[in-house]
């Protein structure tokens, strides 16, 4: 009976602790937007990315820059080197357009268009959104 009494208990605790486990570890998707931005010159066709996961920007909008932990801007060879950088930390693409307007003169057309990526990402936790990114706001929070 004691046996019984204690098996049942076994079981009763193991169930409720595998539905605790389900319970917290539910899923849900994020997005962010990246931006490219060519830093073209005679010795350099590096391209930088912007990262908006809907976060404030400043007033010059230099706040959603792409940076490491020193504050120096990453640059990548190519938007296929971005995607792949986005790729290594969970985010898949899902969508892409061009921005042929200038956008702070919309009657201005810019010679070279301005790329936009729109990633998703499956996370259990908000933390998750950015982990292995730093933005130039995220890193002047932090100071």
């Amino acid at each position: 009976m004691k046996l019984a009494a204690l098996l049942t208990a076994l079981m009763l605790c193991s169930t409720l602790m595998s539905a605790q486990e389900h319970g917290s570890s539910k899923t849900f998707k994020v997005y962010c937007e990246i931006v490219s931005y060519y830093d073209v010159s005679i010795f350099n066709s590096k391209i930088s990315i912007h990262v908006n996961f809907g976060q404030a920007n400043n007033f010059w909008g230099t706040d959603h820059e792409l940076v490491d932990e020193r504050g120096n801007r990453v640059t990548f060879n190519s938007m296929i080197d971005a995607l792949n950088y986005m790729g290594e930390r969970g985010w898949e693409l899902v969508e892409e357009y061009y921005e042929w307007r200038n956008p702070r003169d919309e009657n201005e057309y810019s010679t070279a268009p301005r790329q936009h990526f729109i990633l998703c990402k499956t996370v259990t936790d908000r933390n998750q959104i950015v982990e292995g990114i730093i933005t130039a706001g995220m890193l002047k929070n932090r100071r």
